[in-house]
């Protein structure tokens, strides 16, 4: 299972700019899983591939309080990167294992990170 690289400041664009993370390639099987515990992690998903695009899922095991479940879906084009919001756990993590899934539709030429964030988003 994967660690989340931690980020001070939370700022993407020294993110963006090459700050340190600790880049690893996808699961091309069943996807890969964290533990979500903190409910401030987001993940990073760069496609370098020159031919595909990649469909990046996070899978939302819980739904919110209208009873709707919100995976989060998104298209990563050719050569770029993708960044997803903050991963809830009340939403993204299966309540008894603490686990997230993130399922990529393709491996070769990607890379994911996911970024452990130091702040805990307020809950409105």
């Amino acid at each position: 299972m994967p660690e989340a690289t931690l980020r001070v400041p939370d700022s993407i664009h020294e993110i963006s700019a090459g700050a340190l993370i600790t880049w690893f390639t996808p699961t091309d099987t069943d996807g890969d899983e964290f533990a979500n515990t903190s409910g401030t992690v987001m993940v990073l998903v760069k496609n370098d591939s020159t031919t595909l695009p990649v469909t990046v899922t996070v899978v939302s095991p819980q739904p919110c309080s209208r009873g709707y479940y919100h995976d989060v879906v998104a298209e990563v084009a050719l050569g770029t990167t993708w960044g997803s919001t903050i991963l809830a756990a009340d939403l993204f993590a299966v309540p008894e294992t603490g686990i997230t899934v993130i399922n990529c539709s393709a491996v070769t030429d990607v890379k994911m990170a996911l970024i452990q964030l130091s702040f805990v988003p307020d809950v409105i």
